[in-house]
């Protein structure tokens, strides 16, 4: 439905009509550019390779360099035609019609994906542009925006979206409100999808200020879940690709829970015309500097700490390798390692066939913990290296080796971090935390535990210098509330160049042995200049479920913006005799109500399992998988796998008598706003607010 004239939704019409029709004259001018400069391309290609024996070297290398351009420039073009041949299915979403102070004419600006001009006339904005932010930050009135030279003022006279479907004019919404609530409605209602999309037509203002922040360097964001915190991440990287001529997206390094989530979150940016940029998980990351170990990812550390009976003693030693207090440990041992690895005396040794080089060790021992001591050990060593060759002649180039190596066997340095972390934990600087045997839970045999991740890497970078990688201009950290401060604070040593949006929710942490108050706190490891944001507002879950997640908590502050499904949450108690009936019944309520990606989340993967053998020759036209959701099945799905994703409709199992424990409220919060539309609870106490900072249980 449109809220306009028939005389004016036919001037849009036709407007629609000639931005169409100026679109197809650059989808075949675009085809032909990237035409010629692939042939020019092969034919270059050509030439140097018959020619190449009469060229010098610099000459040879000045025509790669030639062709690298070329590719360079043929592969922008390449993207820019796909992004015409995208819009041509809706080349817009919204207009504002902004008249600046001191003019009497209002300029049509129409804002989509891409920019769609021809010549010096624009027919659309890229959403980027400065102009187009008008458009998700204000209702009709005064306005302005930033431009190069300087704040825009002026008035909105005019605010209309648009639902444009394969090149036809399906919807026109006048209104001065900045998103039009029908248009947002209509979005959320829709199905979830095995991807996430993008929300470019519906960005909120909160969530438009942090995606084009660019007057500080760092970000953090706290967002409830549902906020779309991941979205507005993802959006940020696409507006710095637009803003910053000096970054792509090579330079860019995005930091997942997992690598579910890395798939989940993959057509989000091609969609915005962007590539997609790096994709990492910490575990991951770290097993390029612990060589020769396999690295226990967070999934399968939170995996067997759900899935297997509690050790208190090895939950106490991990909590405390987690900890803000680890770090201080950490650094008390290398001041050991420094002390402890002086030089016991002076010694002589020769290079070359007869040169005596003698080492003074009051000398050596000053460079080593004062001059040089701030420095990693293995830059201490070569620091000392060069000293010792320019004080005594030494050709540098020559036996640099040959001196180093003298020294380090004469101080007893082993930079090898297996070794010198395996000292650490048995080193009373760190087994005088605990008051038991601390040595029957460090087996070298199996993976590197995730808890040990952080000390190896730290002490590694410690030892032999961090890789200080100039590369990577920009991280995204997501789900930053599962990262403790000690593994931050490496993240920024390893990029100390690079700018950050840090994303996370302490409500949706899911470590059971670490926990923020606040990720404002976070300014400690990324500089007081850094600017903390909060978004308040849930996009994903229906009311009735998002009062639900709240009551688990105890919070007030969620604030659910879709309307009403009057669904109410569902709980249920587990009938062993029906119990394949009931599961059954309550997905087919779900499929009934049009709901299509449906999921049984559980605790643990022990029950999915379980779950999946018992469902899985049940009633005809449902399937179970606990790794996809081909074919309409229903995924079952531990907890700590389904954060970050979304479902139409939810069930959340545990075994009877076995439900979340206060200590497990927050993986219990994770589940249920995982839901859009429906939510289904078998045998969990109900969780009731009689106050706002009073917890009850009440078993059903």
């Amino acid at each position: 439905m449109s809220n306009i004239n028939d005389s004016v939704l036919n001037e849009e019409k036709e407007y629609l009509k000639k931005v169409e029709n100026v679109l197809s004259g650059l989808i075949e001018t675009s085809g032909e550019i990237v035409q010629k400069q692939q042939r020019e391309n092969q034919e270059l290609k050509k030439m140097i390779w018959d020619t190449r024996t009469e060229h010098t070297d610099s000459e040879y290398n000045a025509q790669l360099n030639e062709i690298n351009h070329n590719t360079s420039m043929l592969s922008e073009n390449v993207k820019q035609a796909l992004n015409y041949q995208k819009a041509i299915y809706s080349p817009y979403f919204g207009r504002i019609d902004f008249r600046r102070d001191g003019r009497n004419n209002s300029m049509h600006v129409y804002v989509g994906l891409t920019t769609i001009k021809e010549g010096m006339d624009f027919y659309v904005f890229d959403w980027r542009t400065p102009i187009a932010s008008l458009f998700y930050n204000y209702s009709v009135g005064e306005a302005q925006y930033e431009a190069p030279r300087g704040a825009i003022k002026g008035q909105i006279d005019l605010r209309r979206q648009y639902k444009i479907e394969n090149g036809e004019l399906k919807r026109v919404i006048e209104s001065d409100i900045t998103i039009d609530d029908e248009f947002l409605q209509e979005i959320l209602s829709n199905s979830s999808s095995d991807k996430m999309r993008n929300i470019v037509t519906t960005i909120q203002q909160e969530q438009n200020e942090i995606i084009r922040n660019r007057s500080t360097n760092n970000l953090v964001v706290q967002g409830v879940a549902g906020s779309g915190k991941t979205s507005v991440a993802l959006h940020r990287i696409a507006y710095l690709l637009y803003q910053r001529k000096d970054l792509n997206s090579d330079n860019i390094l995005i930091f997942s829970p997992n690598d579910i989530f890395a798939e989940y979150i993959s057509d989000v940016l091609p969609e915005l015309g962007e590539d997609n940029v790096l994709n990492t998980t910490f575990s991951d990351l770290s097993s390029a500097y612990i060589k020769n170990r396999k690295i226990q990812s967070f999934s399968n550390f939170i995996e067997e700490y759900y899935d297997n009976e509690k050790n208190e003693f090895k939950n106490e030693m991990i909590r405390f390798k987690l900890s803000d207090e680890y770090k201080k440990v950490l650094d008390l041992y290398m001041l050991y390692y420094t002390k402890s690895h002086c030089l016991k005396e002076s010694f002589e040794f020769v290079v070359g066939n007869s040169r005596e080089v003698y080492i003074d060790k009051d000398e050596i021992n000053d460079l080593f913990t004062n001059k040089y001591g701030h420095l990693p050990i293995v830059e201490r060593l070569n620091q000392i290296v060069d000293y010792i060759c320019s004080k005594d002649n030494i050709p540098f180039s020559k036996y640099n080796a040959t001196v180093k190596s003298q020294l380090r066997k004469a101080m007893g340095i082993d930079l090898d971090v297996r070794r010198v972390y395996s000292d650490f934990m048995n080193n009373p600087i760190y087994t005088d935390n605990f008051d038991f045997d601390v040595t029957e839970f460090y087996d070298r045999s199996k993976p590197v535990q995730y808890e040990d991740i952080m000390g190896m890497l730290y002490l590694n970078f410690e030892l032999n210098d961090y890789p200080y990688n100039t590369y990577v201009k920009h991280v995204v950290i997501d789900e930053a509330q599962d990262y403790s401060k000690l593994q931050l604070y490496i993240i920024k040593k390893m990029f100390p160049h690079a700018t950050y949006t840090i994303l996370g929710d302490v409500n949706q942490t899911i470590n059971p042995f670490y926990k923020y108050n606040t990720l404002e706190s976070l300014k400690e490891i990324f500089g007081d200049s850094t600017e903390y944001y909060e978004l308040l507002k849930s996009y994903r879950s229906s009311p009735e479920i998002t009062d639900y997640a709240n009551s688990i908590l105890g919070l007030r502050s969620d604030f659910a913006v879709r309307n009403s499904t009057n669904k109410p949450v569902i709980n249920e108690e587990e009938n062993p005799a029906i119990f394949e009936s009931q599961i059954y019944e309550d997905i087919q309520r779900m499929r009934n109500d049009g709901l299509k990606r449906i999921a049984i989340i559980t605790r643990n993967k022990k029950e999915a399992q379980e779950l999946c053998s018992k469902l899985e020759n049940g009633a005809d036209g449902i399937s179970f998988s606990t790794s996809s959701m081909q074919n309409d099945n229903v995924i079952i799905v531990p907890a700590y796998i389904a954060k970050g994703l979304e479902f139409d409709g939810v069930i959340a199992y545990t075994k009877p008598d076995d439900y979340y424990t206060e200590e497990e409220k927050n993986l219990y919060y994770v589940v249920c706003t995982r839901a859009q539309h429906q939510l289904v609870v078998y045998n969990q106490p109900q969780y009731v607010m009689e106050n706002p900072k009073k917890l009850v249980k009440n078993i059903l």
